[in-house]
Order: structure tokens, then C-alpha cells, then sequence
């Protein structure tokens, strides 16, 4: 992961000045780096991702970056690159964005900037895939599974919690987040209530509580919140432990070798034996 020099040296080698917000995020370790991020370059995409979460999002920098500053392999940078060069894109002319992306529009009626994300949310996401992984029931509260047709789009924390893993590249209202970012995933409880056809959920059982699949139908809205530990190399995973220990309780081995590949492939596992039918 980038530090704040390596940063500021992308950002002046390419002459792009960027929103003072995100200069202050990447720099200030102190208040950004340890309560939600382990690195300037993922507090800068954190609060990136507040400054679009507004009606009219304003442009990020002065200037986008120029293309080849998108073969940088920090995550961090790179992800900050393609969202800042995105909010140019709404009023000049879009990029094009990857195939295999789950597109998401929502109108956002008001400023939800003050949403934030759990410091130990990356902790609760590894204790649910290990459960899944291990014998298929998943964690004693349950969870919810989101699919697009038999591909898993999205985890949620825990049943009832909007705090949600993203499985695909994902392009909110025209800002593209990578695979391994935290989300807020706002469900359309009218179409899936209790006492409602549950048109197109499954639901299984799991310890002590229900486990559903929902189509990605059923999302509301979606918003970013910050790159979670599964978006890293495994070697910089580790980083995590800085601040509060969101990783603390995590096997090492497991922290170091899962990927968002092998949690895709075991929840896609579930959806195929797990058929979407009707139910009330």
C-alpha cells in the first residue's frame, strides 16, 4: 500500500490537483488511518466515496488523471483514480467501465455523507465465510446471499444488517468500486416483508437462525463505505491489526490466502443447491 508520499508523488508526476478533503484524508494517518483505514491511499478512497454519496457530486480534482495512471497496481491508488476520473466523466464523457460489472443507479434525494462503516466489520465478514466455508449453515444469526441470475453479488455481515462484502466489480451511479469494497445495502423490505411473496428468495436454514438468497432485485440502494481487507494483497492483510484490531481474531492463514474468487465460488455452491423458488 502506497504511503502519503507515494501519493502525493502520483498526484504531482501526473500534475492532477485533487479535492483538499481527500489531500487532508490520505495525510492525517492519525484520524483516517487507524479508526477505518491502514493506509493514506484507502482513507483517500473512504472519503472519496463520502463526496459522491451527495444529490450532485462535484468534480474530485481539477483535472482527471490521464489514462495510463490506471495501470497503477496499488489498490488504493487505483481505485482513487478510476472514482476521481468518474465524477469528471459525469460531465464530460464517460470511461469505459469493465463487462463483468454490476451497474446500480438509485436516486440520492439528500446528503447521506454522514453515513459510516464498522471497524471490526472486516473481522464479522471472515467469521461468516469461514462458518460457510466449513459446513454450510453459516453464522448463527444468518445472512443474506444477493445474486444476479446463479452469481453472488454481494454478502451481508449478518441477517438484518445492511453492512454488505461486494463479490463483483461494482459501478454505483456511475462510480466504480472494485471487488472487496463494504457497502451499505439498503433492501426493498415492502417486496420482501414478512407475510409477502417473497418472489425469487430462498431460505435455508442455519444454527439458530434463516439464511436467505435475494435477487439483486431486491436492493434499494447501495452505498459505499471503504475497501475492506479482501480488496488487499495477502501479504499487506496484516495491516488491518493497526488501530482498532479488526483482524485480531482472524486466522493468519486464512486472513493471508482467501480470496474474493473462492468466496464467489462457495456462495455461487449454495445458490446452485439452493434453487430460487417461490415463497411465502
Amino acid at each position: 500500500m502506497f504511503t502519503y508520499d507515494e501519493y502525493r508523488d502520483v498526484c504531482d508526476s501526473y500534475g492532477v490537483g485533487l479535492n483538499d478533503s481527500l489531500n487532508n484524508a490520505a495525510r492525517d494517518s492519525s484520524v483516517y488511518g487507524n479508526i477505518y483505514t491502514p493506509s493514506p491511499t484507502l482513507a483517500a478512497v473512504a472519503n472519496a466515496g463520502k463526496l459522491v454519496r451527495v444529490p450532485k457530486p462535484r468534480a474530485l480534482s481539477v483535472e482527471p488523471f490521464p489514462e495510463e495512471a490506471f495501470e497503477i497496481e496499488d489498490i488504493g491508488m487505483h481505485s482513487l483514480v478510476a472514482i476521481v476520473n468518474a465524477s469528471h466523466s459525469r460531465v464530460t464523457r464517460p470511461r469505459p467501465l469493465p463487462a463483468d460489472s454490476f451497474h446500480f443507479k438509485h436516486v440520492i434525494k439528500r446528503d447521506v455523507r454522514d453515513i459510516n462503516t464498522c471497524a471490526r466489520a472486516d473481522n464479522y465478514f471472515y467469521k461468516t465465510i469461514t462458518d460457510i466455508a466449513t459446513d454450510y449453515r453459516g453464522s448463527e444469526t444468518g445472512y443474506h446471499i444477493i445474486r444476479k441470475g446463479v452469481t453472488p453479488i454481494l454478502l451481508t455481515k449478518y441477517r438484518g444488517e445492511p453492512s454488505s462484502l461486494s463479490l463483483v466489480d461494482m459501478v454505483i451511479n456511475g462510480f466504480p468500486f472494485p471487488r472487496g469494497s463494504l457497502f451499505r445495502a439498503d433492501i426493498a423490505l415492502r417486496a420482501f416483508g414478512a407475510g409477502a411473496v417473497r418472489e425469487g428468495a430462498t431460505r435455508f436454514a442455519v444454527y439458530s437462525g434463516a439464511a436467505e438468497i435475494l435477487p439483486h432485485t431486491a436492493i434499494a440502494r447501495l452505498t459505499f463505505l471503504r475497501l475492506s481487507a479482501l480488496c488487499l494483497p495477502s501479504g499487506e492483510r496484516g495491516r488491518f491489526k493497526s488501530g482498532k484490531p479488526r483482524l485480531s481474531n482472524v486466522d493468519e492463514t486464512v486472513r493471508d490466502t482467501l480470496t474474493i474468487d473462492d468466496i464467489r465460488r462457495q456462495l455461487a455452491e449454495l445458490i446452485k443447491a439452493n434453487p430460487a423458488r417461490r415463497r411465502r
